[in-house]
Parts: C-alpha cells; sequence; structure tokens
C-alpha cells in the first residue's frame, strides 16, 4: 500500500502484492475484492489498484486525512474506516477510478482562461470516463455510484452555481450520453437561460463528438471551438437586439418576458417578443444518465505542461458543464439573472435588461473559483470526516503516503554459508522434526507401467504375448496437501537496542534452510516503521480533532529478504544484513500482519495450507505521541490476529527474548537462544503444526 513502485514480470508476480499480473489487471477497477486475503475491505480494493497505477503508470495512490485531490502523479483520497457507508466507499472507489482515468488518458497543462479550464475540464471528464469503461467495463458501477452520491449532494445543496458552470455540467452529461438522468430533468432542462447556447453546442458536438478526441489538446481544440460559437451567439443576439431600436434604452418598462427583436426590426415591441419567447421554449436540456458522474478530476489539466495555442472556429460550449458535473467541478454560485432564453425588446426598453441571449461567459474569475468548490470531492471529504468521527476509538490511520515495500540489501553470500554452518546440526535435527510433522500424512500408493522399479505382479502376464514390457511399478508419494510459509520478522528499535536482531537472523536462516531443504515455498518479510520524527512532525501539523481521531502517525514498511518466486541461495546473503540491521523505529504489529496475510494468500492456490510466524519481542509501538494510539494500536493486534485466523491462515508468535507474544498470539513459544529451537520450542511448534495439521487435513 502507499509508496507501492515496482514491477511485474510478464511471468512473475507483482512484488509488492504477490499477485500475478492477470489477476492484478482484472481486479483493478472492477470494485470486486475476490482474492483470497485476510479482510474484503476497501482498503484490499485500494491496495489493488494502487499497485496496478504504481506499476503501469507510476502513479502513486495515497489516503491521507480527510483530503482528497490529483496532481497527474500523485492521488491522494481521504480515509475511510471499512465500516462507513457502502454509499461513502462506493463514491471513493468511484473517484479512483475517474482520477485513474486521467492519469492513463489525460495531458496535464496549465490554462490560464478560467473559462476554457471548465469547459476543457467538462468534455475530458467525459472522454476518459468513455475510454476507461470501455478498457474496463467494471469501473461502469463504480462511476455510477460516484455519479449518484455527487448528484443527490448537489440537488440538496440547491446546486449553487454560475450558469456558465450548469452549461459544462449539460455538456458532460450530454456527452456520457445521460439525457434520461433525474438531474437532468431537475436542473438542467428546467434551465431556460442556458437553451441556446446548448443547442449550439451541440450542434458541434455532433459534428466532432468528445470521444473521437484522441488527446487532451484536441479537447481544448473543441473546446475552444464551442467557447467562439457561444460568444458569437451572443454577440450576434447582442447586434440584433439593438437594430431595431438600439438607442432606446431608456423607454418604460415592457414586458419583462419580452423577446429579442426580429432581425428585420419589428416596431410592435409584442412581435419582438414572440421569437425569443420561441428561442427560450426550445429547451433541449442537457443529457444525463446515472452512470458515470465521477469526475473527480477537479484541476486536472492546471498541472504542468504547456497548453496547445489551438484555437478554433465556431462551435458552442455545451462541453464545458461535463467536467462541472464531475468530482472536479460542479458548483458556483450562478449571479446572472435567470431570464428566457429571450432578450427583452428594444421597443419596451428597461434600463439594465439582460441580452436577449444572456451573456453566460459573462462571470467573474472568483464566482468560477467558488464553481470549482462544488466538486464530488468536497462532499467526500465532508462525509469521509463524519464517517471517522463514528468510528472514534478505531484504529484509524492518517496517511498511507509514506508506506513502502522495499527489497533488503543483498549480503555476502559466503557469510552467511559460515553463519548457517556453526548451526547446521540444529537445522538438521529441526528439518527432522519439521518434516515429520509436515509431510506425516503423505500417503504411499504404487504407479504401474513403469519401464523401471520393482515388479509388478499384476503385469506379468503381458510379457509372454508381448503386449508390454512395461511391467515395473514404483512406490511414490501422494501429497496431501501444499504447504505454503511466510516468516515475518519484527525490526523494531527495542529488537536493535537489545541486541535481539542476530537471534531473529539465525532462527529466520534456521527456518528458511529447513523449508528450503523440504521444497516448500516460503517468503521472508521484516516490519518496522519510518522515523519517529516523520510520525511527530504529521502529527504537530494536524488539527485537534484529526489528533484525536487518527492512531497511526508514522509510515509502514516492508522489508522483503525473499519473496515466493525467488531462489532461497540467491537471496540468502539478505539474511546476514538482517542480522546487522540498525535503521529499525517503531512498529505497528496489527497492519504488517495483514500485509504479510495478504501477500501469503494472494501467493497461494486452493487448497494450499498457508502458515504465518511471526518473530517478535513485545506489543506493537508505534510512533506513540498520545496514549490513546498505543490502545488502539494493541486493540488492532488482536483483532488483525482473528481476521487472519478466522480466514484458515495459521498463525504462530515466536518471542524472541520475551513472553510479550503470549499476550496475543493464541499460539506461541519463546527462544531466548538459538539452541532453543531444536529443543523446547521445536518440540512445542511440533504439537502446534500437528495440531493444524489435522485440522486442515479434516
Amino acid at each position: 500500500m502507499g509508496d507501492l513502485t515496482g514491477a511485474i514480470g510478464r511471468r512473475g508476480r507483482c512484488p509488492k502484492t504477490g499477485m500475478k499480473p492477470s489477476t492484478l489487471r482484472s481486479a483493478l477497477l472492477t470494485g470486486v475484492d475476490s482474492a483470497d486475503r485476510p479482510s474484503s475491505s476497501w482498503l484490499g480494493i485500494f491496495e489493488r489498484i494502487a499497485a496496478m497505477l504504481s506499476e503501469r503508470w507510476g502513479v502513486q495512490v495515497v489516503m491521507r486525512g480527510t483530503e482528497a485531490h490529483t496532481d497527474g502523479r500523485k492521488i491522494v483520497l481521504p480515509v475511510v474506516p471499512d465500516n462507513a457507508p457502502a454509499e461513502l466507499i462506493g463514491a471513493v472507489h468511484g473517484t479512483l477510478d475517474h482520477e485513474a482515468g486521467h492519469v492513463i488518458f489525460s495531458e496535464f497543462f496549465p490554462l490560464p482562461d478560467p473559462l476554457e479550464k471548465n469547459l476543457v475540464n467538462a468534455l475530458e471528464d467525459a472522454r476518459i470516463e468513455e475510454r476507461l469503461i470501455a478498457m474496463w467495463p467494471g469501473c461502469a458501477a463504480n462511476l455510477r455510484a460516484c455519479n449518484e452520491f455527487f448528484c443527490t449532494r448537489l440537488d440538496e445543496a440547491g446546486w449553487p452555481v454560475s450558469l456558465f458552470h450548469k452549461f459544462c455540467i449539460a455538456l458532460y452529461f450530454a456527452e456520457r450520453g445521460l439525457d434520461r438522468h433525474w438531474f437532468v430533468a431537475k436542473w438542467i432542462d428546467s434551465c431556460d437561460a442556458i437553451q441556446p447556447h446548448l443547442r449550439v453546442a451541440r450542434e458541434i458536438l455532433a459534428r466532432e463528438p468528445v470521444h473521437k478526441c484522441a488527446t487532451t489538446t484536441e479537447v481544448l481544440v473543441l473546446a475552444r471551438k464551442i467557447l467562439a460559437a457561444v460568444r458569437d451567439l451572443i454577440e450576434e443576439e447582442r447586434e440584433r437586439s439593438k437594430e431595431p431600436k438600439g438607442p432606446e434604452e431608456d423607454g418604460p418598462t415592457g414586458d419583462s418576458d419580452a423577446g429579442e427583436s426580429d432581425a428585420s426590426s419589428t416596431e410592435e415591441p409584442a412581435e419582438a417578443d414572440e421569437p425569443e419567447a420561441d428561442a427560450a421554449g426550445e429547451d433541449e436540456g442537457c443529457e444525463d444518465e446515472s452512470d458515470d458522474s465521477d469526475h473527480a478530476h477537479e484541476g486536472d489539466l492546471e498541472e504542468d505542461g504547456g497548453a496547445p495555442s489551438a484555437d478554433s472556429a465556431q462551435g458552442e460550449g455545451d462541453d464545458a458543464e461535463e467536467r462541472a458535473g464531475t468530482p472536479g467541478s460542479l458548483g458556483d454560485d450562478s449571479e446572472p439573472e435567470h431570464m428566457d432564453s429571450g432578450e427583452p425588446d428594444e421597443g419596451h426598453a428597461i434600463v439594465s435588461t439582460p441580452e436577449p441571449c444572456e451573456d453566460i461567459t459573462d462571470v467573474a474569475a472568483a464566482d468560477l473559483e467558488r464553481d470549482g468548490t462544488w466538486t464530488v470531492k468536497r462532499f467526500l471529504c465532508a462525509e469521509a470526516k463524519e464517517a471517522l468521527d463514528a468510528a472514534d476509538g478505531a484504529y484509524l490511520v492518517y496517511t498511507t503516503e509514506h508506506d513502502k515495500v522495499t527489497p533488503a540489501p543483498d549480503g555476502d553470500r559466503a557469510a552467511y554459508q559460515r553463519m548457517i554452518q556453526a548451526i547446521r546440526g540444529d537445522v538438521m535435527a529441526i528439518k527432522r522434526t519439521l518434516a515429520r510433522t509436515l509431510l506425516s500424512s503423505r500417503k504411499a500408493r504404487w504407479e504401474s507401467g513403469r519401464a523401471r522399479g520393482k515388479v509388478d505382479p499384476g503385469a506379468l502376464h503381458k510379457i509372454p504375448v508381448g503386449i508390454d514390457r512395461n511391467v515395473f511399478r514404483q512406490r511414490e508419494l501422494a501429497r496431501a496437501f501444499n504447504t505454503r510459509v511466510s516468516l515475518l520478522v519484527d525490526h523494531s528499535g527495542s529488537m536493535i537496542a537489545e541486541k535481539r536482531m542476530p537471534l531473529a537472523a539465525h532462527a529466520a536462516s534456521v527456518f528458511s534452510e529447513v523449508l528450503t531443504q523440504l521444497r516448500i515455498p516460503f517468503e521472508v518479510l521484516g516490519f518496522t516503521s519510518g522515523t519517529h520524527w516523520d510520525g511527530r512532525s504529521r502529527f504537530s501539523a494536524a488539527t485537534h480533532e484529526d489528533r484525536t481521531l487518527f492512531a497511526r502517525w508514522g509510515a509502514l514498511r516492508t522489508i522483503v529478504y525473499k519473496d515466493f518466486a525467488e531462489d532461497f541461495r540467491r537471496a540468502s546473503g539478505r539474511l546476514v544484513a538482517m542480522s546487522s540491521f540498525a535503521a529499525g523505529e517503531a512498529n505497528y504489529d496489527g497492519e504488517s500482519l495483514l500485509v504479510a496475510a495478504r501477500r501469503l494468500a494472494q501467493a497461494s492456490v486452493p487448497g494450499e495450507r498457508r502458515i504465518l510466524f511471526v518473530f517478535s519481542d513485545g506489543m506493537p509501538c508505534g510512533t506513540v505521541i498520545d496514549g490513546h494510539c498505543l490502545e488502539r494500536q494493541q486493540a488492532h493486534l488482536h483483532r488483525a490476529i482473528r481476521e487472519i485466523r478466522a480466514t484458515g491462515t495459521e498463525l504462530f508468535g515466536i518471542g524472541i527474548e520475551s513472553d510479550a507474544v503470549s499476550s496475543y498470539y493464541p499460539e506461541y513459544v519463546v527462544v531466548n537462544s538459538i539452541a532453543d529451537l531444536p529443543r523446547e520450542a521445536m518440540r512445542a511448534l511440533d504439537t502446534l503444526l500437528r495440531r493444524g495439521l489435522n485440522k486442515h487435513a479434516a
């Protein structure tokens, strides 16, 4: 999770999740948590999508407090507890999908013109969502959920945005084919003031649909055409209204519904009204459907890069509304007067009467800026905060931004051989114990029809008639089940300060040697945190409210000494580096166990027995800044152990010169020296493993 950088080979597994590329890709943006792992939570989905985006596009996906924003290289989402309302989790998932679409398909460059920016964002939202759904159909449901979440909240708020922003959102709905959505009928079709502009924009989009644009640059060119056409329409209507009686601006107040005068400048104001009324009546609402209004890409195009200088001719902008309707736009109080698309009759001049075709482009930059605050992210952050408040007392992580999964440094293999040679006798003793335990359920059977081996009495009749010369049989052991093991070693400050790391490294080495000789696939991981200072600095900068909500402020660090697919002979030297590890800080045991258990489950195949050994000298002790943090970290470890065991993964605690493991692990042993491994410790483990073996066989 967090900074999930790394590469997935075509035939290998993702080093961050242990998943095959095909499995990981099928999980991307589907919203279905199909992997067999300890928790079918939103966190698991988040982690898998983060790994995909990191591996393929180098994008970091993190959760941080109650924030939500994107810069094209990092997607930040608010922390959402697993027990949050499904509607909120669905909206966050849809927002992640939407932002992923921008990362994959959008270009990022600044747009100084706020009108262009709003319009391009709306059109680009529609384009990337269509392409996203074409690539991964599963994300359509996520985008639809986000759309519904956003529209409902916007409807409750009364949609206080400018006319231009409404125009942009209308275009988003139209280009997404959502013209039957309830939000369109209620808020767009009924907004007469933007209908003339929408008609002009739709004419352009009918000829040049946004989904035909291959790049964001082409979308910008299209947006400029639409914006130019809208301005031309406004100017034409303004000129036409001045033709008949342009000078008569101070006449008596006429019918407020008066339409614009005919281009032929009729003197009767009543007649001048009718053309305008018709124009207003031609309300062609903006299309919208409850599909993918996830647009969480609020300022996406403001990133870096240079805006292309493409301009263009005609066309009106119906597309700008699209962006607004998504998480990235939507929102500013509209100050323009809501006159029907009709223009005041010049014959009945009214002081300060708006033009026949309202100038929706006449909006202050500050108002457009305010529009930009009405995004899906605004509602996500607010409701994530409510969910966090409701989860008061739970183990909540402030941010995953600095979490890392890193490979251990290579060590001296020759030094490892010298180290293991000193305990070779212990290795052989442990091997015999584990072999007896793990393989005791193997059943022997005879395989007939072999060219060599022992004579098969039942096949001797074939010899005289020359039917077959393969009359031998061989005795083979049928495997009752497969076993996969994960070794997780505590790298906290106390392990280093108390000089316990060499013992932990020796214990892990003994287990690794035995598992290698038994040909049991295994992984070796270390766990610790970032520096205490990092956690304290984040805590100091947070609000008082956040300080009471979150229990983890430091970074989670996972060190990979050997993954499941790696040959231990190549990785063995790294265990020497483990014995001299000196960068340990805090430890968040619950989360680290869940990370290891997920990797173990994702690497296993159906029917495999999964065993997780945890080598530790104490209790969780993260960056202790406040008393509630430590209490929640310890409670979280208890919960994590229950979750892992509930999935069928067997869990064993091995105390390194400490019996603190007895407070957390139902099954544990304590090792005070390497000599304890083949004696008391291995006898206890033998009993525990046999018990698990019987359960598994049953």
